[in-house]
């Protein structure tokens, strides 16, 4: 490869702007003309008659017959009327689904009605879509789309029995995620009484619904952890309406995805979150010792709540970070805490790694010893001046045994991780990087570059077996000497241990995800045989397990116990 300017290191032809993951989508056209004005006599009929109509439930019924008339049950007719007129279609979907659910009471014909609206609302900004929907006339904003997700998710907890199913005959049974209460976390413990958590009514605290606006626009990049864990415990069966019987409170909001699109400021999030916790008095109980957060940017919690160590300390963080985030160079000390929080992977798309999985050969096969794609960043300041691994790396773009780029499309970098034998994780921006879970599909063996990197599961998951860890101060010829050194044989196992474990990774997608239906076709069971058991949710919930308190102390009552020959017989008691 050769240096060009901007500091790419490639062939010299394309970037990682000219990416096609960059373009503008087709939705996004129609903030233009949201009210679909002179596209035809169709649409002006359709808004008359819901205008027309006080009541939603008319407007839902207006709806189907204009769905009905205009064959909208054909998925290609339907995805071609949503480029024509975006907003009549969100529109008809919701006030369908809506129907579906609180008429109807068909939790699973409403998650199958939300994921096709689901996959357009994705492409588009909440602030955005509820400004264009005003303007056009639509009677669909994002409070309700997030009210009726929250909804379904809810009713779909305790579900244990369908007859329902779609026309192409997929069924759904269990909840939002495929789960009944039944299921077991580990050997004889029912996910329904693993623990009980209680999570907080988004409309109950109008600070809650700014911070998780726009679950769907939210979800799709790495930091979506923080949407599908909010899905997650609201779907679950382990989830308890009652704060007084609860573990564990979990706080839902959507910060990485908003602090990263500048939905609003650092500071006005760390406000946010100051009054919010104020407001709550579970928080009292314990000093926040039960109340469980997650973060899935690089920042960790320091970016969206600077003063946490003063109105939270004791919290669980489920989060991604481990270490410093280079912006933040005056910070020493992590957020993360490994004595009383959990680390858990950034969010990766099943439909990415069941793809990636199909195409990749042979480790013992491959052109290159080693690949890595990234962009040069420095060390945090913490670390002195020594040189980064990612500098160390970029310098030896010119090695032909190594496969190194910057500022390369996608294709490209999927490209080095499917033709090398090590894929190398150096420290970047901050210790985590979605490298790590994505490089184990492409059947190549992780190298973490990162002293104070901690992979997500570890009580649980036996990394060292599959993952090399190697100094990051240290690279020289004596590092590639040691990739070297591992025989054919060695790297084989390695790959195996790593498909048998890889899979703790993924997030599953429920039922409002358009993975979903790569997962309701079973195409995950190839790489995922054991996906139920082995899955990002179940380490979330083996872990926090772990961390039940028997003793609520500070609640207005005290927990007390007496053993019996069955086991403790425990009893909250009013004071």
């Amino acid at each position: 490869p050769k240096e060009t300017g901007k500091g790419h290191i490639g062939d010299g032809k394309s970037f990682l702007a000219d990416d096609p993951s960059f373009n503008t989508t087709e939705h996004s056209k129609t903030l233009e003309n949201p009210g679909c004005y002179e596209l035809g006599p169709v649409w002006d009929e359709y808004r008359a008659q819901i205008s027309d109509q006080p009541d939603w439930r008319d407007q839902a019924a207006v709806s189907y017959q204009f769905m009905a008339k205009l064959d909208m049950q054909n998925a290609t007719k339907l995805d071609d009327y949503a480029k024509e007129c975006f907003f009549a279609v969100c529109s008809m979907l919701y006030l369908l689904c809506r129907y579906r659910l609180e008429e109807d009471g068909a939790y699973e014909s409403a998650g199958y009605l939300y994921r096709t609206l689901d996959g357009y609302i994705a492409s588009m900004h909440p602030d955005k879509f509820d400004n264009a929907a005003k303007e056009g006339g639509w009677p669909v904003i994002e409070e309700e789309l997030g009210n009726l997700r929250r909804k379904i998710a809810r009713a779909s907890a305790n579900h244990t029995e369908s007859r329902w199913k779609t026309r192409y005959g997929e069924a759904f049974e269990g909840n939002l995620f495929h789960y009944f209460p039944t299921d077991e976390i580990e050997p004889n413990v029912p996910i329904s009484s693993a623990f009980k958590i209680y999570v907080y009514p988004v409309e109950d605290y109008p600070i809650l619904q700014t911070l998780t606006r726009g679950a769907a626009y939210c979800k799709e990049n790495q930091w979506g952890l923080e949407v599908h864990l909010h899905d997650w415990f609201l779907a679950c069966p382990c989830r308890t309406d009652d704060p007084a019987e609860a573990d564990f409170f979990f706080i839902p909001h959507y910060t990485a995805c908003h602090l990263n699109v500048n939905t609003f400021t650092e500071a006005e999030s760390t406000k946010m979150f100051e009054e919010l916790v104020s407001q709550m008095p579970m928080v009292k109980r314990s000093g926040g010792r039960d109340h469980v957060m997650a973060f899935g940017a690089g920042f960790g919690v320091d970016g969206p709540f600077w003063t946490w160590r003063d109105y939270i300390p004791g919290a669980i963080f489920l989060m991604t970070e481990t270490e410093l985030w280079n912006p933040y160079a005056n910070k020493t000390e992590a957020s993360f805490s490994t004595f009383k929080d959990i680390v858990v992977p950034g969010r990766m798309s099943i439909r990415d790694a069941i793809a990636t999985t199909k195409v990749a050969g042979p480790v013992t096969d491959r052109d290159f010893l080693g690949e890595f794609v990234g962009w040069n960043r420095p060390l945090h300041t913490s670390h002195g001046d020594h040189v980064s691994p990612r500098q160390r790396l970029l310098g030896w773009a010119q090695r032909d045994e190594l496969f190194i780029r910057q500022d390369v499309p996608y294709k490209e970098a999927a490209r080095g991780s499917l033709s090398a034998k090590f894929c190398l994780v150096p420290r970047g921006k901050s210790a985590w990087s979605s490298r790590f879970f994505r490089v184990m599909f492409s059947e190549c063996v992780p190298v973490i570059l990162n002293d104070f990197y901690e992979p997500p599961f570890e009580p649980i998951v036996p990394v060292s077996d599959f993952v090399i860890k190697y100094p990051m101060k240290d690279l020289d010829d004596r590092f590639l000497d040691t990739l070297r050194s591992i025989p054919d044989e060695l790297l084989e196992v390695m790959v195996a241990r790593m498909q048998e474990h890889r899979c703790w990774y993924l997030w599953i997608p429920g039922l409002m995800d358009y993975d979903n239906i790569d997962l309701n076709k079973g195409k995950l069971n190839r790489i995922c045989p054991e996906w139920k058991q082995k899955n990002a949710f179940m380490g979330v919930m083996r872990l926090l397990r772990r961390k039940v308190r028997v003793s609520k102390t500070g609640l207005a009552g005290t927990t007390f116990w007496l053993p019996t020959m069955e086991g403790s017989n425990i009893q909250q008691v009013a004071t």
